[in-house]
């Protein structure tokens, strides 16, 4: 049956290529082996060879006594090592969460303390003029300097060239 539904398959493919089905069942059967066997390399093949050989040598395994005494033991060993996986990933579970918790921290504490900072940057001027204020009191106006004197006429006359544009 199997085998009449491949030839009945490969009949639509080379008798009736230009239909959906037939371009369908070229890329199945035909173009994507191709790739596969065109990405082939002979590490891979190797490969391939290993994993026969020890599948083979499982089954040649499995006609002796040997499988008999490994499945006596076999609800004990499953049994410890889905405890062991389950309490494993409890504690990946819980080392994740503490670490999403850390950097949370963390993030929101750095924020805080660029807010400090930088309230602390805004504030130290109006600190200290009233610090200033209240150890002097007023400043005294004797202080103040008066206006300076214009400069003469001659360095007025010469001032614009600083701005000119220079054609040199």
């Amino acid at each position: 049956m199997l085998i009449g539904l491949f030839c009945a398959a490969v009949a639509v493919m080379v008798f009736w290529p230009e239909t959906g089905c037939g371009r369908f069942l070229r890329r199945g059967l035909v173009d994507a082996p191709a790739r596969m066997f065109a990405r082939l390399t002979p590490g891979r093949v190797l490969f391939a060879l290993f994993i026969v050989l020890a599948i083979g040598a499982v089954i040649g395994l499995a006609k002796t006594d040997a499988v008999f005494v490994l499945a006596q033991g076999a609800p004990e060993g499953i049994a410890w090592l889905v405890t062991f996986d389950v309490a494993t990933y409890l504690d990946l579970i819980a080392v994740a969460w503490l670490l999403a918790a850390a950097v949370r921290l963390r993030s929101a504490y750095e924020a805080l303390r660029a807010v400090i900072v930088r309230a602390n940057c805004l504030a130290r001027p109006w600190i200290r003029m009233l610090c200033l204020r209240d150890a002097t009191g007023a400043r005294s106006r004797s202080r103040r300097r008066g206006h300076r004197a214009p400069p003469p006429p001659r360095e007025r006359e010469w001032a614009w060239l600083a701005f000119a544009p220079s054609y040199a």
